[in-house]
């Protein structure tokens, strides 16, 4: 198992996220009752346009959290001070600059959306309060990446759950005084506020030596940052287009309420993948502390055991999205949009179940400074998924969008980027495809069969039973992963460390 450092890390993490994730699931069929199919649909379109403005993030928060802790253990403030300054100096720029974006999108991007001309005053106001929000949110970024970067997620996750809990209460109250789309949107603004005051005063309090350097000290230190950014950039700009763009695509070729149909089971998986990235970016200090030590042997286990554990994590919940998770939309959302989703989402799972362990590859690989290939192929992967999308969104609507995601997913994930990183960390392609995704692969089949028999035979009437199925369908994939895939030390291991926890 991994060692019990990153445990603790990965609980952390996961603990602040499935907070957000619950709240987000209470406050979901609000919005969508309260806003309606059209205005909600332009409220995922917002988001989206949240996600391709975190473009300008040009991988400094990355360079913070490496900077940050490398400098910190050397004991090497001046140099830390400097690194930091430049990415405060950076973001400052990119504020502005994310304000200048948001007047050009508010004034000529809402063109292309399929919206009657009375709306178009208020989706313009939307989205350059989203630019007002994400402008706002640059300046809070250095600071979550030097907590990021001294390891204290328990501060970070803090202010996250709590601002969290203050927007769930301030949306319902928002949406009951009727107030609407716009009201959302000051809300979020209101939060990012408190989010950023609320990290800053924690850096000063764990960093008190921290001070920012001059602009003379810092632009010394800019070459380095950005040749390390540079591949971060290119992956992030990749992952954008293929994660990022259903929306506008769907938004700019159907009406736009049909985003909504794509969006819900879209979010459900977006969830999942966010806690992904939470377990997996703690291998990523990880693999640079032993590149560091030259612990060649070190990172082939770290590869191949994060790996392993991001496939099991991943279809612990995916076997019954799978499954069960149309009768959780129809649940939470309703009838109509649990059954118009069902196949955007069985398409999206079935995808996310083949390719979890890229999550894990990404920061080893990122960890040791051999992020290219992955940037590469992401680049590659993008530019199929738009191609497919707007060709297949014309001939089978969102289903066709959800397939000109998955086809190109899972060709580079699965086959390409094994080939191209494998040999890299000494691992063969034969023990990747075995231990990787042979054994959690057929661990998983005997929980699908279970889920799909709840679904077509006893489809739940209420949470209660849901929850119960879902358990069932979970507990199931448990087992069998337990004595499929661990081998004999990590069964060992992992009946120790429960037992610990039992005895406390």
């Amino acid at each position: 198992m991994p060692p019990p450092s990153i445990v603790r890390n990965i609980f952390s993490n996961w603990g602040s996220l499935l907070i957000s994730v619950a709240l987000s699931f209470v406050t979901a069929p609000i919005v969508v009752r309260s806003l309606g199919d059209t205005w909600y649909g332009l409220w995922g379109i917002t988001m989206q346009f949240s996600g391709y403005l975190w473009l300008l993030d040009l991988g400094i928060r990355d360079s913070v959290v490496r900077y940050v802790a490398k400098n910190e253990a050397a004991r090497d403030q001046d140099t830390l001070n400097a690194k930091v300054s430049v990415a405060i100096y950076l973001y400052a720029a990119i504020s502005v600059a994310t304000l200048l974006v948001g007047v050009v999108a508010s004034q000529w991007g809402t063109n292309i959306l399929k919206l009657e001309p009375e709306l178009l005053p208020t989706a313009r106001t939307v989205i350059m309060l989203t630019a007002v929000n994400m402008s706002i949110t640059w300046l809070l970024n250095p600071f979550i990446g030097m907590l990021m970067g001294l390891q204290r997620y328990d501060l970070m996750n803090a202010v996250g759950v709590s601002v969290a809990v203050a927007r769930f209460v301030g949306t319902v109250a928002v949406l009951t005084a009727g107030v609407g789309i716009i009201g959302l949107s000051i809300l979020q603004i209101a939060a990012t506020v408190v989010s950023a005051v609320a990290t800053y005063v924690l850096c000063v309090r764990v960093m008190p030596a921290f001070r920012m350097a001059g602009l003379a000290r810092s632009r010394r230190e800019l070459g380095e940052v950005w040749r390390f950014s540079f591949y971060i950039v290119l992956n992030n700009l990749a992952a954008k287009i293929v994660f990022a763009t259903d929306s506008i695509v769907i938004g700019s070729n159907l009406p736009v309420s049909a985003v909504t149909y794509f969006a819900i089971p879209s979010s459900l998986l977006q969830h999942l993948a966010n806690g992904m990235r939470s377990m997996s970016q703690v291998f990523y200090p990880r693999s640079s502390s032993l590149e560091g030590a030259n612990d060649k042997d070190g990172i082939r286990r770290l590869f191949l055991t994060g790996a392993k554990y991001a496939m099991l994590v991943g279809l612990s919940v995916a076997g019954v999205l799978l499954t069960l998770g149309a009768d959780f939309i129809r649940l939470w959302i309703g009838s109509d949009y649990g059954a118009q989703g069902e196949t955007v989402l069985t398409i999206l799972t079935a995808t996310s179940m083949l390719t979890f362990s890229h999550y894990t590859i990404y920061y080893v690989l990122l960890g040791v400074g051999r992020q290219r290939s992955m940037a590469l192929l992401r680049v590659g992967e993008a530019a199929l998924n738009l191609t497919l999308s707007l060709i297949l969104v014309r001939r089978l609507g969102i289903t066709g969008v959800a397939i000109g995601t998955a086809v190109p997913h899972v060709a580079s994930m699965v086959f390409v980027l094994p080939f191209l990183t494998t040999r890299d960390v000494g691992v063969s392609l034969r023990e990747y495809y075995t231990v990787v995704m042979l054994w959690p692969l057929l661990s998983v089949v005997p929980a699908v069969a279970l889920g799909y028999t709840f679904h077509f035979f006893a489809p739940a009437q209420n949470f209660v039973v849901f929850c119960v199925q879902a358990a069932a369908t979970a507990a199931l994939f448990a087992g069998v992963a337990f004595g499929l895939v661990l081998t004999t030390t990590e069964r060992r291991d992992v009946v120790a460390r429960v037992s610990s926890l039992w005895k406390r």
